[in-house]
């Protein structure tokens, strides 16, 4: 006697079901029948979808109110849909708790079950060919089956939000095809294999809220087509791999509140494609690499509540795409760098919890997007409050951040300024001032624009205006920006006889008893004018004005 497989009896008894329901949108009309008190029209386009001639049923969307309080088998009639390309059971009301044997759907492409009854896959599917999207998010599905590894033309797993709790097999390597991989919101467990770094076709990898252990993979960087990575909460450590910065396609990488330790790899510098970087809670140490100013398409970055220490790198001046820079709770030092006044998109800055110092820059006055500055929390950064109308959101406690007395702005946490303080901020605001244009870069300051060796431009007016000098040589300001002022080989010599003593030897006592000297050359320029008097620059240091 002979025997037939199961799938030839599916077969067999398909066709012979098949004749006697008549055309395949009434048996699709059958199913709901089965299930809910609300049956859609043959072919409606949005629950039962046929090809141009309405003869055959190519994808079936079942979305109802179920008929009866019990849980319910879903109908074996759903196998006589041979032509079905897309299935999709999904709805609040879902009592389903199991599937038939899919084997005789040759022709499905992609699944999609949302339905919290559901602990297992239908049969069948590694038999399915054409198989590419593979969806089972929100059910009960308690681990990884191992027939979804055979699944070997699979673009797209799915198994997100459920109580799946084994690790992932190193047969996943067998899914060549993969493009996507969401295991998010589970607890999968142990390592991540390195099998995993062998599937080059994957652009998209979701590992959010997991129990995994153990580091990234260092073959992580074969993953030349990664767009997105979320490894959010996810569990893993160690040291984020140098490979990383491997990924040129890589926008998006979501580490947040994982145990990753050491410091942030250099090679990041080369992620040009870049948009969101979110490294906040984390264990990283060591200081912020300049190469992080070379992501130039970087719109966010998060790395708070971290170890970091050291300064903001100047290099962040080319993030112009940026909108959301946070440095919170962490150990940086140092001034907040002037090249940041080129981010004329940032919406907002958070620099609170840390050691800076120096005076907040007055060029976030002028960010036309800027609606939060969060600075508080440290001791010694000196100034006033961002005096721009568009900034909704401050905090400046535990700061020398004041505001004056009727101040229209936002001054969360801020002081009221008293003498004392404006003596002291504007102390504080020279020395940065000062300190912002030292430089060691030699330059030729006749004839030929210097100022482009420094990164700015020439003056263009004719004897334009002296704001400050220095060892590179004076500058002047056209359009709100620092220019260099070229000194003509005519007046070079004059140039070189203006430091002369004074024939006046004193001035402000407001200036001395801060510990500053008198200006020694009666030619000294007025580079600041304060309530202290007026201020000249000798020897790239602070000097007052003779009276």
């Amino acid at each position: 006697m002979k025997l037939y497989s199961k799938i030839s009896l599916i077969t067999i008894l398909c066709g012979f079901i098949q004749h006697s329901f008549g055309n395949e949108c009434e048996i699709a009309q059958s199913i709901y029948k089965d299930l809910s008190t609300e049956i859609p029209e043959c072919c409606d386009g949005e629950y039962i979808i046929c090809d141009e001639t309405n003869e055959k049923v190519i994808e079936l969307n079942v979305n109802f109110t179920n008929r009866t309080a019990g849980i319910l088998a879903f109908p074996e009639s759903v196998q006589l849909l041979t032509s079905l390309e897309h299935f999709k059971l999904y709805g609040d009301s879902l009592r389903i708790d199991s599937l038939p044997d899919f084997s005789s759907l040759k022709n499905l492409k992609s699944i999609y079950v949302d339905d919290k009854y559901i602990d297992k896959l239908p049969e069948g599917l590694e038999t399915l060919e054409n198989l590419e999207t593979l969806n089972f998010s929100y059910t009960k599905l308690k681990e990884i089956p191992d027939e979804v590894y055979k699944m070997t033309n699979l673009k797209e797993l799915i198994l997100h939000y459920g109580p799946i709790s084994n690790s992932i097999s190193s047969e996943i390597k067998n899914l060549k095809k993969l493009r996507i991989l969401d295991l998010g919101d589970n607890d999968v467990t142990g390592t991540l294999p390195p099998e995993l770094c062998e599937l080059e076709d994957l652009e998209y990898l979701d590992l959010l809220n997991n129990a995994l252990t153990g580091p990234i993979p260092e073959n992580i960087g074969n993953l030349k087509k990664m767009k997105e990575m979320i490894f959010e909460n996810s569990g893993i450590n160690g040291l984020l791999p140098e490979s990383l910065g491997q990924l040129e396609n890589l926008e998006s990488l979501k580490m947040r509140r994982c145990d990753v330790s050491g410091p942030i790899p250099k090679s990041f510098g080369n992620l040009k494609n870049m948009v969101y970087l979110q490294l906040y809670g984390n264990k990283l140490n060591g200081t912020i690499p300049e190469e992080l100013g070379y992501m130039e398409s970087l719109q966010q970055m998060l790395i708070s509540r971290n170890n970091l220490v050291g300064t903001i790198p100047d290099s962040f001046g080319n993030l112009k795409n940026m909108k959301f820079l946070d440095f919170y709770y962490n150990n940086l030092t140092g001034p907040i760098p002037q090249s940041l006044k080129n981010l004329k998109n940032l919406v907002s800055l958070d620099i609170s919890y840390n050691n800076f110092t120096g005076y907040l820059p007055e060029y976030l006055n002028d960010l036309p997007d800027l609606n939060e500055v969060l600075a508080c929390f440290n001791s010694n950064l000196y100034g006033y409050v961002t005096e721009n109308p568009n900034i909704k959101s401050c905090d400046y406690a535990r700061t020398n951040i004041c505001y004056k007395e009727g101040s229209p702005y936002c001054k969360k946490g801020a002081q009221l300024c008293t003498p004392e303080l404006i003596e002291k901020i504007e102390a504080v605001k020279r020395e940065s001032l000062l300190g912002a244009t030292d430089g060691d870069v030699n330059v030729d300051k006749d004839e030929e624009c210097w100022a482009e060796a420094l990164g700015y431009p020439c003056c263009k007016k004719e004897n334009p205006k002296v704001y400050y000098k220095d060892e590179s040589g004076e500058w002047g300001v056209e359009s709100k920006e620092w220019c260099g002022i070229v000194v003509k080989k005519e007046n070079a010599d004059l140039e070189q006889d203006k430091d002369k003593p004074a024939t006046k030897t004193t001035c402000s006592e407001k200036v001395t008893s801060q510990g500053y000297a008198c200006c020694t050359s009666k030619e000294a320029k007025v580079v600041l004018t304060d309530e202290s008097g007026e201020w000249g620059v000798e020897n790239n240091k602070w000097c007052g004005i003779l009276n």
